[in-house]
């Protein structure tokens, strides 16, 4: 028979030891006081945990009450913050009902100033608003004087204007009644009258031309005419009529081209001047290679101001003649030209060197003319008449209308 060992579910008398520290005996425990031992511990344990767990309720509840009271506290001073804060607004919006609608204009209006200073190149944006209400209140002074300012000469101005008109047409219609009634009493026949003159002209002329014409009547009539004018102002140099416009004028010759821009026929001061010959035109017509007359252009078409009708139409530019009428005859002038040259051009030239000299100027007003002149021809012998106006845009360019004699009426 085999013997077998059954194992031990025990342990081991070595794992039955207990290990102690050095110097301390090792003592041998059965099994069974070992599970006694067990048992022991093990009751000792509990009993200790339990114990532990006893005292730690205590602490816990304490703790957490501990936890509660101090939540407590922060809650009531956020509530106090809040209600603070409630009382600050609450006031800030009483304040501001308390302003009175003065104020908050006022307050506006300097912040309207500072935004005007602020736009200034020379605006500082730092400033108090009490010295640029000042500042802006001078501002506000200075334009409104200058604006009156302005007002009143602008009004003095355009009432210079209306009275420097009206009193031309004092001045030049009653010039315009010597001129035609002068040779009244002078055993000269009935009174000339420059319409009536152009017209027995522009009749004579169709018959036969100037080699056919007895003009002494005329011609006689005008000289007595202008001999009356000349007794109101030595400086009398003829009358002009443009065909088909109001031209219908005395004409004066100065010591320059001056004088006659502001004062009338007469010498009194006027605004719109007079019609004048260039300072530098010989007393004979056909001694001019260039004879220049001047006068203001008008708003209302007196003076000068018709001539842009030139500039408008060629057909009244084709068709019209131009009269001057002096002490040495009657001569009558057809436009060639029309234009609006620049003044150094110097189209008032008056002398001129050679015959080549003259053809270059006939052929450069010709030339620079809005319209071609039909049927005329210019030669170095020719006589022009010039009449130059301002073009009412500035003083760099004239208006000028040139015409060459074709024909006249002396001794």
């Amino acid at each position: 028979m085999k013997h077998s060992k059954k194992k031990s579910r025990g342990k081991t008398a070595k794992e039955n030891k207990t290990v102690i520290a050095p110097g301390e005996e090792t003592v041998e425990k059965t099994p069974d006081e070992a599970s006694a031992d067990g048992q022991a511990d093990t009751v000792s344990e509990g009993s200790a945990g339990s114990a532990a767990e006893a005292s730690a309720e205590p602490a816990g509840e304490a703790s957490a009450a501990a936890g509660e009271e101090e939540r407590a506290e922060e809650v009531e001073k956020i509530e106090e913050i809040e209600e603070v804060e409630k009382v600050e607004e609450v006031e800030k919006v009483e304040e501001v009902e308390e302003v009175e609608p003065s104020e908050v204009s006022e307050e506006r209006e300097e912040t309207f100033d500072e935004f005007i200073e602020n736009l200034t190149p020379d605006g500082i944006g730092g400033e108090s608003a009490a010295p640029k209400k000042k500042k802006s209140g001078a501002l506000s002074l200075v334009l409104y004087v200058v604006f009156i300012g302005v007002f009143i000469v602008s009004i003095f101005m355009l009432g210079q204007n209306i009275y420097a008109k009206y009193r031309g047409g004092q001045i030049y219609g009653e010039i315009a009644d010597i001129f035609e009634n002068g040779a009244e009493g002078d055993g000269h026949g009935s009174a000339f009258t420059v319409p009536s003159a152009a017209s027995t002209l522009f009749e004579n002329l169709s018959k036969g031309g100037s080699s056919g014409v007895s003009g002494s009547g005329e011609l006689s009539r005008v000289r007595a005419s202008l001999a009356s004018l000349s007794k109101v102002n030595p400086d009398t140099y003829g009358w002009i009529v443009v065909e088909g416009t109001t031209v219908n004028y005395p004409v004066v010759h100065g010591t320059d081209n001056d004088y006659y821009l502001d004062h009338a026929y007469t010498g009194d001061y006027l605004p719109v001047g007079a019609i004048f010959a260039d300072f530098r035109t010989k007393d004979s017509v056909t001694d001019n290679i260039n004879l220049v007359i001047y006068g203001h252009n008008v708003a209302d078409g007196s003076m000068f101001g018709c001539l842009s009708d030139y500039y408008a139409d060629q057909e009244f530019f084709d068709n019209s003649k131009i009269y001057l009428y002096t002490m040495d005859g009657i001569y009558t002038f057809k436009p060639v030209s029309v234009h609006e040259p620049a003044i150094e051009t110097n189209f008032i030239r008056t002398e001129f060197r050679t015959d080549a000299d003259i053809m270059s100027f006939f052929n450069w007003i010709v030339s620079d003319s809005v319209f071609k002149v039909k049927g005329v021809e210019l030669d170095a012998d020719s006589t022009v008449l010039t009449l130059s106006t301002c073009t009412g845009r500035g003083h760099a360019e004239r208006f000028v209308v040139h015409a060459v004699l074709v024909d006249s009426v002396t001794d």
